[in-house]
């Protein structure tokens, strides 16, 4: 699975992502989309070239480790999730960004 580039688990009930999932290096993208009970991602630092996350109704509550090495990615959602808050830096890094979502979250994530 080295050369799979698309990751679609949306509408699953998967609740934690395989570490395993690092290793995929050539993913592009990695969507999760409505997979409600879904509350884990392991480091995406190896994911380099990441293009998309879709972490959309996911019960995802803390950005994933590594997100900021993400310099290619163009599409992140993760509206109705539940996340707590965004590391300080890690919207910054992430200099490709076209589409950003975080509406209808059940907190607003403090920014640190």
């Amino acid at each position: 699975m080295k050369r799979l580039r698309v990751l679609d688990l949306s509408y699953t009930r998967i609740k934690i992502l395989p570490e395993s999932v690092s290793n995929l290096e050539n993913l592009t993208a990695l969507l999760l989309k409505r997979s409600e009970e879904s509350k884990y991602v392991p480091s995406l630092a190896k994911l380099k070239g990441l293009k998309k996350l879709d972490f959309f109704e996911t019960g995802i509550n803390k950005i994933p480790d590594g997100m900021e090495m993400l310099v290619k990615l163009r599409y992140l959602d993760f509206s109705l999730c539940r996340l707590d808050f965004i590391p300080d830096g890690v919207l910054r890094k992430l200099v490709n960004l076209q589409y950003l979502s975080l509406m209808f979250l059940s907190k607003t994530p403090r920014i640190k």
